[in-house]
């Protein structure tokens, strides 16, 4: 009984893990997002990306 309830379980954790891990791409604009703010604080296009912070703009 233990082993079925094992391998249901894992099949079930298979099944929802495998297409999470699927996301290839972090491309877009990210925000910080508060009560009192809501501002881009970077940005991903492909192999690169910047970090934008106190008006100061970084490569990476």
């Amino acid at each position: 009984m233990k082993k079925i309830v094992s391998i249901l379980l894992f099949g079930l954790a298979t099944i929802f893990l495998i297409p999470c891990s699927k996301q290839k791409s972090l491309d877009g604009d990210y925000y910080w997002i508060s009560d009192n703010r809501n501002e881009k604080i970077m940005t991903i296009d492909d192999d690169s990306g910047t970090v934008e912070s106190n008006g100061d703009l970084l490569s990476l």
